[in-house]
C-alpha cells in the first residue's frame, strides 16, 4: 500500500458529496452469489481475480451500487486508492442501506493514503448526508486520533458519534478505551456494558467483557491486618465531571458483594455487584455535573 501511495503521489482535494439521487434496483440471486464469490477471493487477497468478479456484474447491470462498492472496497485493499475514490463516489449516488459504509470508504481511503484533513472533510460532507450513522463519526474520530493525533477531537466526534447511532457498539468499546485509559472507570464501565449489550456474543465479546471486568472489580484490596481497602484515585479527571464518589460506589459494590455467603455462584456475585452499583449511582445527585456527557446519555440509560 505504501507503494501504492509513492507511485499515485496526492489524490486531490476531498470530493463534493451530494445526497443519493438515483435508486439501485434489487439485487439477483446470481448476484449476490458472483458478489459471494468475489468476496471469497478478497477475502485471500486476491484482488485482480475478485474485482473481475465483481465486473462481470457491473457489466451485466449498470446500476449495481452493491458491485461498485465491493470493487471500491478491493480497490481500497489493493492500495489504488484514487481509483477506489472515483468508484465509490459513483457508488454513493444510489441511496441504498449502504450509503454511509460506501461514504466512510472514500474517507478510508485518504487517511490510508496519508491525507487525514483530507479524510475528514469527506466524513464531515458525508455526516452532513447521513448524521445517524456511527460508523462515519467513528471512522472521523480514528483519523482524529491516528492521524492527526489529536485524542480530545477525537473523544467529541466518538461522543457525537454515540448520540448519533446508540446502536454503534464500536463507537462504544472504543469510548470504554478513552476512558478506561484515565481510570475514569463510571463511563469506561457503562461505555463496555453498552458494548456488551449491543453484542454479547461477537468474536470481540471476551476481551471488552474483561476490561469491563476487571474495572469491576480492581479497586478493592486486602490490607495487612486482612481488612477490606478502597483504592480509588482522587486526582481524577474532570471531564465528565466529579466521578470520584461514582468510583467508590464501584469498590462498596464489590465488598456488598464480596460478603454474600462463600457458596455463592459467581454469577450471582456478579449481579449483585452490578445491580447494587446502578442502584448507588441512580441515587446520586449530578449536582454541577448534570451537563456532562456521562449524566446526560449514560446515567439515563441505566437508570
Amino acid at each position: 500500500a505504501l507503494a501504492g501511495v509513492a507511485e499515485q503521489g496526492p489524490l486531490g482535494d476531498a470530493p463534493v458529496i451530494a445526497a443519493p439521487t438515483k435508486q439501485a434496483p434489487p439485487m439477483t440471486d446470481e448476484e449476490r452469489s458472483t458478489l459471494n464469490a468475489g468476496i471469497a477471493l478478497l477475502n485471500e487477497k486476491q484482488y485482480d481475480q475478485a474485482i473481475a468478479k465483481y465486473r462481470t456484474v457491473l457489466a451485466a447491470n449498470p446500476d449495481s451500487a452493491g458491485a461498485m462498492y465491493e470493487i471500491a472496497l478491493a480497490l481500497t485493499q489493493k492500495g489504488d486508492y484514487a481509483s477506489a475514490i472515483e468508484m465509490a463516489l459513483k457508488s454513493a449516488t444510489y441511496d441504498t442501506v449502504d450509503l454511509a459504509k460506501c461514504l466512510a470508504l472514500i474517507g478510508t481511503a485518504f487517511d490510508l493514503a496519508g491525507e487525514p484533513r483530507k479524510a475528514i472533510d469527506v466524513y464531515d460532507r458525508a455526516i452532513a448526508i447521513v448524521p445517524a450513522a456511527g460508523t462515519l463519526h467513528y471512522n472521523k474520530a480514528v483519523a482524529e486520533l491516528q492521524g492527526l493525533k489529536d485524542p480530545a477531537r477525537a473523544l467529541a466526534s466518538l461522543k457525537r458519534g454515540a448520540a448519533a447511532d446508540p446502536s454503534h457498539a464500536t463507537t462504544q468499546q472504543m469510548l470504554g478505551r478513552f476512558f478506561g485509559s484515565d481510570d475514569l472507570r463510571t463511563p469506561a464501565v457503562m461505555a463496555f456494558s453498552r458494548f456488551l449489550i449491543r453484542e454479547p456474543q461477537s468474536a470481540r465479546t471476551p476481551e471488552i467483557y474483561k476490561l469491563w471486568y476487571t474495572l469491576l472489580n480492581g479497586n478493592v484490596r486486602q490490607g495487612a491486618d486482612g481488612r477490606l481497602e478502597v483504592a480509588v484515585n482522587p486526582n481524577k479527571k474532570t471531564s465528565e465531571g466529579n466521578v470520584f464518589q461514582l468510583d467508590t460506589f464501584i469498590a462498596l459494590s464489590q465488598i456488598a458483594a464480596g460478603a454474600m455467603p462463600a457458596e455463592t455462584p459467581p454469577g450471582e456475585r456478579l449481579v449483585r455487584l452490578f445491580t447494587s452499583y446502578l442502584n448507588a449511582v441512580a441515587g446520586h445527585d449530578a449536582g454541577a455535573d448534570a451537563s456532562t456527557f456521562l449524566w446526560t446519555y449514560y446515567i439515563p440509560y441505566f437508570r
